[in-house]
C-alpha cells in the first residue's frame, strides 16, 4: 500500500543535494503521522462493524451482507438477495443500529442496497 504524497516531505527531499546519497524518510515519522490521521481513525471504526453485524444479524442473513462504505455516520450495506434485503430492512435495522452504537462505530444511519448480480 502506498501512502499519499506529502508536499512538504517531497519539497524537503527535493531540496537535498543530488550528488550524494539521499536518505530515506524516517519510517517512524511516516507511521506516526498515518496513525494519527483521520483515515486511520475511519479504518479503526470500520473494523468495529463486523462484530456488530455478527451480534445483530443471524448467521443465515449475515452470509448475504457485505459492508461497503462508512462515511459521515452512514453505513452502506450490500445484500446479495432481494428477500434477505427486505427482511433485514424490516426487522434488523433497529437492532443493528443499537449494536453499531454499542461498539462505538459512530454510525447513525444505515443505507441498504441490493448487490449487483454476478452473471456466469
Amino acid at each position: 500500500m502506498t501512502t499519499p504524497s506529502n508536499p512538504d516531505r517531497d519539497r524537503r527531499l527535493a531540496s537535498r543535494t543530488r550528488t550524494g546519497f539521499r536518505r530515506s524518510e524516517d519510517v517512524g515519522e511516516s507511521l506516526s503521522s498515518f496513525l494519527d490521521s483521520p483515515e486511520a481513525q475511519r479504518m479503526r471504526r470500520f473494523q468495529k462493524v463486523a462484530p456488530a453485524l455478527r451480534e445483530a444479524i443471524s448467521e443465515r442473513l449475515l452470509k448475504t451482507v457485505t459492508p461497503v462504505r462508512m462515511q459521515g455516520g452512514v453505513l452502506t450495506l450490500e445484500v446479495r438477495d432481494g428477500m434477505a434485503l427486505h427482511e433485514l430492512r424490516q426487522h434488523a435495522t433497529h437492532a443493528l443500529l443499537e449494536a453499531l452504537a454499542a461498539h462505538g462505530t459512530g454510525v447513525s444511519r444505515l443505507q441498504w442496497r441490493l448487490a449487483p448480480s454476478q452473471r456466469r
